[in-house]
């Protein structure tokens, strides 16, 4: 007689990951995305592959910058004199290919999802605004 056993950790959705223009170490950025992916049950279910990169709309610009290339984390000053604090980003796409979501990842570990209904509030990080205090 043979039964079957779950553990969490048997049913953590592992992400494929890819790392463009990077030098920069970034396994805490993969560390706390895989874990937000899988607190979602359906982004967990969905995602399948992760990149960790500049956001696209920058790549037109010059691809080095104060002797750093444009995939490292970085801290970016918004149009409006805001700063988004030291973050990576990156996209999460399916198994097919198809792109889910971008996302922000920030040392203190929280993640940002580009489309809201990714996003799991706790009550470190209750609504975007909270992800981008840096106190």
């Amino acid at each position: 007689m043979s039964r079957f056993f779950h553990s969490s950790a048997y049913l953590r959705k592992i992400l494929n990951w890819t790392v463009k223009g990077t030098t920069a170490e970034v396994g805490w950025v993969q560390e706390n995305v895989q874990a937000t992916v899988n607190q979602h049950p359906v982004l967990s279910t969905k995602a399948a592959q992760a990149t960790i990169e500049y956001a696209n709309h920058l790549y037109f610009r010059i691809a080095i910058t104060n002797r750093k290339l444009r995939g490292d984390p970085h801290p970016t000053t918004k149009k409006d004199g805001t700063v988004d604090p030291y973050h990576a980003s990156g996209i999460i796409f399916s198994e097919s290919g198809n792109r889910l979501t971008s996302y922000h990842a920030y040392k203190n570990g929280v993640v940002r999802f580009s489309k809201n209904k990714y996003n799991v509030d706790n009550p470190e990080s209750s609504g975007s605004s909270q992800a981008f205090k840096t106190a």
